[in-house]
């Protein structure tokens, strides 16, 4: 959430992760491959959090997560390094209705 004159509300936390990768320095395409390998080692329901650097991330990822299904449940992408928390969800379960991304 941002305050007026675009600052970042910091009283929003970021929520828990079971795994982090690191994609900062890694360019597009190789953070979303790096990413689908990491929720491939994930139980359906874990958290990935990822950070990354490559502008690409900030549209590259929520759309990763709406065509595979995952739900992205924070993102801030108001200053590099970008973060977000994936929610894996099984294939034949998608997003449900209402998920929206907390936003930083």
């Amino acid at each position: 959430m941002r305050r007026p004159g675009g600052a970042v509300d910091s009283s929003l936390k970021v929520p828990e992760a079971d795994a982090e990768l690191n994609a900062c320095g890694i360019k597009c395409p190789e953070p979303l491959m790096l990413i689908r390998r990491e929720l491939r080692k994930l139980p359906d329901g874990a958290k990935l959090k990822v950070t990354g650097d490559d502008p690409s991330v900030t549209w590259d990822v929520p759309a990763l997560c709406r065509n595979m299904g995952h739900q992205l449940v924070y993102k801030d992408t108001s200053k590099a390094p970008y973060t977000f928390i994936i929610e894996k969800h099984r294939p034949d379960r998608g997003p449900q209705a209402g998920d929206q991304p907390q936003t930083n």
